[in-house]
């Protein structure tokens, strides 16, 4: 499974549980079929902890021009967006394959804490969804 089918499940999951105001999230995903069953902390990379923390601030962004496929491009709303969400979360999802997908969504500042002050450089599920301020969903 990749990212992308991972975002589309959670784009599914929030048009069904629609947030009171805007959130930007930041997808990761965990096969637990794999020999690694942990989330490796360095894999939200640091421009990416920053654009989350910004966008608490407010963020400029500018939508890129798709380019043109068999002459024909799709049409974007609009050039830019400001946006200043009021919530910013490391969205990880833990999934067995043909079993479940349970997404784990940590708020920004929680992630730096408890990956500032975590023992080891990774995590395991059941050690990420018992963190304070966390939300565990299955997707």
């Amino acid at each position: 499974m990749k990212e992308s089918n991972i975002t589309t499940d959670w784009k599914h999951f929030i048009e069904k549980k629609r947030p009171a105001s805007t959130e930007c999230w930041e997808m990761k995903i965990v096969d637990l079929s794999k020999k690694v069953k942990s989330f490796a902390f360095n894999r939200v990379a640091d421009h990416q902890v920053l654009g989350l923390t910004n966008s608490l601030e407010g963020l400029w962004l500018k939508i890129p021009d798709t380019a043109a496929s068999n002459g024909f491009s799709s049409q974007k709303p609009f050039d830019v967006v400001w946006i200043k969400a009021y919530s910013a979360s490391v969205v990880i999802v833990f999934y067995m394959p043909r079993r479940f997908k349970k997404a784990i969504k940590i708020p920004i500042k929680n992630f730096i804490k408890i990956r500032d002050n975590w023992k080891r450089k990774s995590i395991r599920m059941e050690e990420l969804e018992i963190q304070s301020g966390v939300e565990v969903f299955y997707i």
